[in-house]
């Protein structure tokens, strides 16, 4: 039975193959209380956010070369979504790359995809906890 006490996260997730995290991933999280949904281009990614609220966008920030920092920059920018927070969701931590999303406002936290499931779970659940008591 569901604890009604708790408070299910909204993730959207920002990755080259959406359909590998909606098959697998978002599962997995959703036994942890976590809905994940994900896009891997700027028109899904911003349809998805206008039509709902999302606690958290995990982003590849190397996504389709100039794409990710693309979305990125449009979601920073936007009065409507600036306030979420993105944490890195990428098995490529190049450094300058890593720099311009914390730039642009990304948080300087970095998720691997290769992660256990369980894993991703308790680190979105961590990263939602600080937000919320910051």
């Amino acid at each position: 039975m569901k604890d009604e006490s708790k408070k299910e996260i909204s993730v959207l997730f920002v990755v080259d193959d959406p359909a590998n995290v909606e098959q697998g991933l978002a599962k997995s999280l959703l036994l942890e209380d976590i809905v994940a949904i994900a896009a891997n281009n700027e028109y899904d990614a911003t349809g998805y956010i206008r039509g709902g609220q999302y606690d958290l966008v995990l982003f590849d920030i190397t996504l389709g070369g100039d794409e990710g920092m693309k979305i990125l920059k449009w979601l920073k920018y936007d009065e409507r979504t600036k306030h979420i927070p993105i944490a890195i969701f990428t098995n490529n931590t190049d450094e300058k790359m890593f720099n311009q999303a914390k730039e642009l406002g990304a948080l300087d936290i970095v998720i691997s995809p290769k992660s256990a499931p369980k894993q991703i779970a308790d680190q979105i659940k961590e990263i939602f906890g600080k937000l919320q008591f910051a």
